[in-house]
């Protein structure tokens, strides 16, 4: 919603939510990267410690981990996950394009003074020409004009940024399912939860 639709605390307490929904999902994306990033370490470590077990004839400790598979047949969580990313596009498209009208918004009112910084300081430098013509005229200067012109025009220049770009939407949506692409168990592979049980002897 742009500014001009909603009232200045509504505004607020709205982009606040938006950053918060942002930063759950972001956490969210991390996690599942975490978990998954785990796994591989835990099933790799596990494997490599079997297999020293095996080549160096170690005996069997009173540890075993039991591998237990669920079926990857979760074709809804799967959707659901991807309704979810789709919203989370749809939401970064609608931010970005906020953001964009606010920054040429603020582009334009920069860009409105320098314009008029630079009439003012033309003016200026004219009525400073037309005060020297004058004052050689009557050989008698109006020193304190002169030095109010003077000061407008030594005003240091108001800088003015390039124009800002929108974000296309194909970026941002290729951005987002980048950030998810090591996320996202793929739909049909299967998913493993561990037991470690201590074997009594």
């Amino acid at each position: 919603y742009g500014e001009t639709d909603v009232p200045k605390e509504l505004h607020e307490r709205l982009t606040n939510y938006q950053n918060e929904l942002r930063q759950a999902r972001n956490q969210r994306c991390n996690e599942m990267k975490l978990d998954r990033q785990l796994l591989k370490s835990l099933l790799d470590t596990w494997q490599k410690v079997k297999d020293i077990r095996r080549t160096n004839g170690y005996s069997t400790t009173s540890l075993k981990l039991i591998i237990k598979q669920i079926s990857g047949k979760r074709t809804k969580h799967y959707e659901q996950m991807q309704q979810q990313i789709e919203e989370e596009i749809v939401d970064e498209i609608a931010l970005a394009e906020e953001q964009y009208q606010h920054e040429t918004k603020a582009h334009s009112l920069i860009a409105r003074k320098r314009k008029l910084q630079d009439i003012r300081k033309k003016k200026a430098r004219q009525d400073l020409e037309k005060k020297r013509a004058a004052a050689m005229n009557t050989y008698n200067p109006d020193v304190e004009n002169e030095q109010a012109d003077i000061a407008i025009i030594n005003e240091e220049e108001i800088y003015v940024p390039d124009k800002p770009e929108p974000r296309k939407p194909d970026e941002i949506r290729t951005t987002i399912l980048a950030k998810y692409q090591n996320a996202l168990r793929p739909p049909g592979k299967q998913s493993h939860y561990f037991v470690l049980l201590r074997l009594i002897p």
